[in-house]
């Protein structure tokens, strides 16, 4: 087996009874969150359905394994693109202030933009940009020339800013507002799934892992563990991650999937 973060290719840890208890388990709570408890029943019924696609171990078919592969190809290539490149994230409290590469400045960002690209302006849940005159800020690919609302009280956060090959965005979490790259996003009929397990600290990362499922026709879904991942805050200090549901939190070991890694990032610390 080759030195890789990932669990051994197409690897169940429970039984055939103990998989269709996974399923269960996670559309049970999973589906009753997004859909409501009353149209969740039936799908829980229907998930127990796939106790035959357990017992078919499809771990052992070779195009299963070669679709693997490639999730992981592209799950690490997505994260390279789009997570590893965070290089900041910076909450914002009320008041103003003053953005741009320059060590001068209330918001310092590591990434390559000039001395000063402007000012945030928080003032009640609402978030304005005023650009430098001279700075190239875009939105949707069209020149900011004046203040602009990044955020309103209530609203989603705009489209992001873009500054020469940085990309800058408001991002909310819980209350909190701050600046950083790129929200976080899923698409419909997709479930997003945040969950431990007794591996988790141990063999995998300590605060959960990361599955999206799909919801197929006849209204079940099926948890491939093997597409389990880790978050990114497993490697980037600079972002922030839901944590898993006390019903999410499984009392077996689930070995399929992304392991944990083997260097812990921190924060910088300040300098004084």
């Amino acid at each position: 087996m080759s030195a890789t973060p990932w669990g051994r290719r197409g690897t169940w840890t429970l039984g055939v009874s103990g998989c269709a208890a996974i399923v269960g388990y996670f559309v049970l709570w999973f589906v009753a969150g997004s859909l409501g408890r009353d149209r969740a029943l039936p799908a829980v019924a229907a998930a127990w359905v796939p106790n035959a696609m357990c017992a078919a171990s499809p771990a052992t078919s070779d195009a299963y394994a070669s679709g693997v592969q490639a999730w992981r190809a592209k799950h690490e290539a997505d994260y390279r693109r789009e997570w590893v490149s965070i290089a900041g994230l910076h909450f914002l409290e009320p008041g103003t202030f003053s953005v741009g590469g320059a060590a001068t400045n209330d918001i310092v960002l590591a990434a390559a933009v000039p001395p000063v690209i402007g000012r945030l302006i928080v003032v009640d849940g609402w978030i304005r940009y005023e650009p430098e005159p001279g700075v190239p800020a875009m939105q949707k690919g069209r020149p900011v020339t004046g203040p602009i609302v990044l955020k309103e009280p209530g609203g989603p956060p705009a489209d992001e800013l873009t500054i020469n090959d940085v990309r800058l965005v408001i991002h909310v979490s819980g209350e909190r507002l701050s600046l950083r790259v790129r929200p976080f996003t899923t698409r419909a009929k997709r479930f997003y799934i945040v969950f431990r397990d007794a591996s988790s600290g141990v063999e995998t990362y300590e605060t959960a892992r990361f599955l999206y499922a799909d919801l197929l026709d006849d209204g079940t879904t099926v948890l491939d563990f093997n597409e389990a991942y880790n978050p990114p805050g497993a490697f980037n200090p600079y972002t922030t991650c839901p944590i898993p549901l006390k019903e999410n939190t499984l009392p077996v070991r689930i070995l399929a999937g992304e392991k944990a890694y083997p260097v812990h990032v921190a924060l910088p610390t300040p300098a004084s």
